[in-house]
């Protein structure tokens, strides 16, 4: 099954500037669901670009990016920040963690955007962490850990809404050799063992070890692609086949999957949203802080509940209380709840 299809693709930067730079040129592949398969080229060739643009995070000048038949470059800002947070899993080469918070809470972020619950978050998180046997480091912040350390923190991140799709970019580009080799064997088994589709960014040939199918790139052209020889099946039979037969599921249904997360995360909000009008019923006036405390929620999910409710004319943001901001209930939102 062909999981992602490239179409007649092409990128820019600067379009229509004296430094307009051609990104990538009249681009055509095709990827298959649960393989493995690598950029390889210098810096500069187009890789990355290539990289965001199938995760959504760049919008091509023209052409088709197919995942599961679908084109996503046709999808609304909205659409492509669901896909993004249930489709693809990023790892980075900086790794990107949050320096504010825990390594547990880090892992656990991506989850908050679809609206699952702390305490289920926090299980899974856990669960990633000892699956990549640093659990040890749950309450560290990022600064505290080594290169490697990090890394696999930020693989467990991308794996958090356990995505079909994981793309890494330059993965190794921060690494001593020992932990590259790590991160190496890490990804391939999250192909052989989850099903995953792996796609990785790499300018170093040695790092190609795992790879079934390498597109090597230059100057935006996809200018030789190689199939290793006995190892072009979509993926070896896995150790858990009820973790194979998901991924595999989830292939097919990536965008239901879409629709039905991105209901449930409305239908929590709404519950969300009902919780604190039923908490301000009794306080008359509640701050974002103790709305955070309250559902489980970050800071910023907190304040838009608490803003959404304000548009809708039933709160109203009165001002600063300590370190938080305080909404009070509009008078005729109390007296509705008190003749029900």
């Amino acid at each position: 099954m062909i999981i992602i299809e490239l179409k007649d693709l092409n990128g820019y930067y600067d379009r229509g500037k004296p430094n307009e730079w051609w990104a990538l040129r009249n681009v055509n592949l095709q990827i298959e669901a649960g393989s493995y398969a690598a950029f390889f080229g210098a810096s500069g060739s187009g890789k990355t670009t290539m990289l965001y643009t199938i995760s959504g995070m760049e919008k091509p000048e023209s052409g088709q990016v197919l995942v599961t038949g679908k084109d996503i470059t046709n999808f609304s800002q909205k659409e492509l920040a669901i896909y993004r947070q249930m489709t693809v899993g990023i790892v980075f080469q900086q790794f990107n963690l949050i320096p504010s918070i825990s390594v547990l809470d880090n892992i656990a972020l991506p989850m908050s955007f679809l609206g699952i619950p702390l305490e289920k978050r926090q299980k899974k998180a856990m669960d990633l962490l000892v699956r990549f046997g640093i659990d040890n480091l749950a309450t560290r912040l990022p600064f505290e850990l080594s290169g490697g350390q990090q890394q696999r923190v930020g693989i467990a991140r991308a794996l958090a809404n356990d995505p079909p799709i994981v793309i890494a970019d330059e993965p190794l580009g921060n690494l001593d050799s020992e932990n590259a080799n790590k991160v190496l064997d890490f990804l391939r088994d999250l192909q052989e063992k989850d099903g995953r589709t792996i796609i990785m960014v790499t300018h170093e040939s040695w790092s190609l070890k795992d790879a079934k199918l390498i597109f090597y790139i230059k100057d935006g052209q996809i200018v030789k692609t190689e199939k290793r020889q006995g190892r072009d099946t979509p993926f070896i039979p896995p150790v858990s086949p009820n973790a194979a037969k998901q991924i595999t599921e989830s292939f097919k249904n990536i965008f239901e999957n879409i629709t039905k997360a991105n209901k449930v995360r409305h239908e929590h909000k709404e519950d969300s949203k009902h919780k604190i009008l039923a908490v301000i019923q009794e306080r008359h006036r509640i701050t974002n802080n103790e709305v955070e405390g309250l559902l489980g929620v970050s800071d910023a999910t907190a304040t838009r509940y608490l803003e959404e409710l304000c548009k809708e004319e039933k709160l109203t943001r009165e001002g600063v209380h300590g370190k938080g901001v305080f909404y009070t209930v509009k008078p005729f939102v109390r007296q509705a709840v008190a003749v029900k």
